[in-house]
């Protein structure tokens, strides 16, 4: 297994991700990460990936970045390339 962690203050919104499985051959898994109300400003979080029972490196490419909520936008997602040794 292998995760995309989201870093973020304890002031609203809050953002949450959910959790994909799947195989190396698949090619990509994709997060969905979905901010909370209120959505009428911009907001900004900051994700990256993290080695479980999949390596970064050897299963899949680490990543790491921010996203950024335009007003009313609710959901972005993150596309994590899988390494199929």
């Amino acid at each position: 297994s292998a995760s995309v962690a989201l870093a973020q203050s304890t002031r609203t919104p809050s953002f949450s991700i959910n959790s994909v499985r799947g195989f190396e051959d698949q090619g990509m898994l994709v997060f969905t990460i979905v901010r909370s109300s209120p959505t009428t400003k911009s907001s900004t979080v900051r994700f990256e990936t993290r080695s479980g029972t999949a390596i970064a490196g050897s299963d899949f490419t680490s990543q790491s970045g921010s996203l950024t909520f335009a007003p009313g936008e609710s959901s972005k997602t993150v596309a994590v390339q899988l390494l199929n040794d």
